[in-house]
């Protein structure tokens, strides 16, 4: 799905080129592109848990990431995956009023430990 962008309220000389549109391509994580219409793989989800910690994934755009992968009906989870979904899925709930989040970031690196974790067992 192809969503038009604010080019085309402007005016024909000020109009931005097509790369302005969304489309399902996603940002590029580690080095790979990563396409919303391709399930990712556990190393993927973990590495989200990782990009978050390290400050360079946002918690609004992991939560709208595992938003659309839990949407899916395409797409087949293991038990493992989809736990790591549901946190990531609701990562930028704010707390209160202050900004705070819901889930912390030392909630956050305990849920990336339990990830790994779990993968091992």
């Amino acid at each position: 799905m192809t969503l038009p962008c604010s080019r085309h309220w402007l005016a024909p000389s000020r109009r931005i080129p097509d790369q302005c549109r969304i489309s399902r391509r996603l940002p590029r994580m580690y080095g790979v592109e990563m396409d919303a219409s391709r399930q990712p793989t556990l190393d993927e989800i973990e590495e989200h848990f990782v990009a978050l910690v390290e400050g360079r994934l946002s918690r609004d755009e992991a939560d709208r990431r595992a938003g659309r992968w839990m949407a899916d009906d395409g797409l087949d989870w293991d038990d493992i995956s989809w736990w790591a979904l549901t946190l990531l899925h609701g990562i930028d709930l704010p707390a209160d009023e202050s900004g705070a989040y819901l889930h912390d970031d030392e909630q956050l690196r305990g849920w990336l430990a339990e990830l790994r974790k779990r993968r091992t067992m």
